[in-house]
């Protein structure tokens, strides 16, 4: 068995220093804090005995796997997230009631963060082929539509399911009212910025509705999919993870996923134009992306900022571009 090197004292020193933004789950004996949780949450149905692999950790979630000794065959994921995302669960339970089977199946949750989910069958469909995207748009289709129609109750629990994408679409919003080359023009995407009845947040709130995150985070096969990793979930535009789907897919297969996304969206809300979203999306997920990580950064412990320090810059020069480029 290789030995394991001994730990440079500056690390040590830095590990055992206690820092208000660590996450729990790096705290020393954060981990066993956990799984004891999970242990204490599965003890009533007899699941409380079991084998733990952990599957990942960093700044936004540690995942476990747990195999119950008395239902070897399934598994049950221990998922942690930071204070900032603890409405993660507060979405999923509503998700299992409105659209059964769309998200993961919540089991037990606490307030910190820690919430244990039922296993999803399938394999990790990243970079998934267009027919399994396709699969993954008609279950946003699903979620949306049943969002759609309960919008008004969502926004009543806006400061429960994400305020950084709010916060970011009214500076968004801002851009497009000052930018001079924009303002009083009707032609940068079709809309007017100057006529309250066709105005950019009328439009934008005509397609609200409850959205995922990444459609990317999805598992499944051709049988089904479920959507997973609901933390950054907020009431806004569905638009945008459309933009997720089409990444990576040659010109003619994005054609024809947008054209299945705009017919959906016609017959959930025949008012709508989706068109239009499609022209705004890119500057929209800049600003959102840009407010979003910059919201994780300022929650975080600046030793694990590298992993985001980039993002911010990058997204906001791309909203820049965006905003230069003539329509």
């Amino acid at each position: 068995m290789a030995e394991l090197l001994p730990i440079p004292e500056r690390l040590r020193a830095s590990a055992l220093d206690r820092d208000p933004k660590r996450m729990p789950w790096a705290e020393p004996g954060g981990p066993a804090r956990s799984l004891a949780w999970a242990r204490a949450a599965l003890e009533p149905s007899g699941q409380g005995s079991f084998s733990a692999t952990q599957q990942r950790t960093w700044n936004l979630s540690t995942i476990w796997r747990l195999v119950p000794a008395s239902t070897p065959d399934a598994a049950i994921w221990l998922k942690q997230v930071p204070h900032f995302m603890r409405h993660e669960s507060r979405v999923l339970r509503w998700l299992n009631r409105a659209v059964p089977g769309a998200a993961p199946t919540l089991v037990a949750t606490d307030e910190p963060g820690c919430s244990l989910l039922a296993d999803v069958s399938g394999d990790d469909l990243y970079g998934a082929p267009v027919a399994l995207r396709q699969l993954i748009l008609e279950q946003l289709h699903v979620i949306q539509g049943a969002g759609a129609e309960a919008v008004e109750d969502l926004l009543a629990l806006v400061y429960l399911i994400g305020e950084a994408p709010s916060v970011s679409l009214t500076f968004a919003k801002s851009c497009w009212r000052g930018h001079r080359s924009i303002r009083g023009s009707t032609r940068f995407c079709g809309v007017s910025t100057n006529n309250s009845s066709d105005s950019m947040s009328v439009g934008y709130r005509r397609l609200s509705c409850m959205p995922t995150t990444i459609p990317a985070n999805a598992r499944g096969s051709l049988q089904g999919v479920t959507l997973l990793d609901w933390g950054e979930a907020y009431v806004g535009n569905p638009v945008t993870d459309l933009l997720g789907l089409l990444g990576g897919l040659p010109p003619a297969e994005a054609a024809l996923l947008t054209a299945h996304w705009c017919a959906g969206w016609r017959r959930v809300a025949p008012r709508c134009k989706p068109e239009r979203a499609l022209e705004l999306a890119p500057f929209i997920a800049a600003v959102e992306g840009a407010t979003i990580f910059a919201h994780f950064l300022h929650e975080i412990e600046r030793t694990e900022w590298p992993y985001h320090v980039q993002d911010v810059p990058r997204c906001l020069q791309t909203a820049a571009e965006l905003l230069a480029t003539p329509p």
